[in-house]
């Protein structure tokens, strides 16, 4: 075997000061920052355009205000006029003909009852008694009578079973209510 021999000088060893992965580490880090910066940024110009639609909301809504006002005016002032209206019709008009009443209740009423009184009081409630053979009769009476044009807030106040010679029975019952002028 042949040995070489080296008549170079002999060179001072080089320190690796940073190694593969500390790079690796410091350019990831350089990424991450960047991506951090962009991210920053383009928050900050969302935020910065967003205050800038909220001060144009805020001026367009800076001139309508006065119309939104007087609109708020006008709505008042025809509540007001409308009570004055109803005041008027409630003078004019303080009761309602028995005539119509009955006619009313003559269309109403389903076939399987039968109404034994009908009564309006001076405050306009209303009182029907009558008598029919099923307990879903009152309750289609008292949903047909209130879809009529002239009653409203009807409930039934009371129905009692009656029998007589324990084949036949039937249901008296109580319907309270009130008028409703509909104009």
């Amino acid at each position: 075997m042949r040995n070489k021999i080296n008549l170079l000088p002999e060179r001072p060893k080089v320190k690796q000061s940073v190694g593969p992965i500390v790079l690796a580490l410091i350019i990831l880090g350089a990424v991450l920052l960047a991506c951090l910066a962009g991210l920053y940024s383009f928050r900050r110009q969302a935020i910065i355009k967003t205050q800038e639609r909220i001060e144009e909301v805020k001026a367009a809504m800076a001139l309508i205000k006065p119309d939104v006002d007087a609109l708020a005016k006008v709505e008042a002032r025809a509540n007001e006029i409308r009570t004055l209206y109803d005041e008027v019709i409630a003078l004019e008009d303080p009761h309602i003909s028995p005539a119509l009443f009955l006619a009313q209740l003559k269309t109403s009423v389903p076939a399987d009852m039968w109404l034994t009184s009908a009564n309006v009081s001076t405050n306009e409630v209303v009182t029907i008694k009558g008598f029919t053979f099923s307990y879903q009769s009152v309750a289609r009476g008292v949903f047909s009578l209130e879809a009529a044009s002239m009653l409203k807030d009807l409930k039934v106040s009371s129905i009692t079973r009656t029998e007589e010679d324990g084949s036949t029975s039937y249901e008296d019952f109580t319907v309270l209510g009130a008028l409703e002028r509909r104009r």
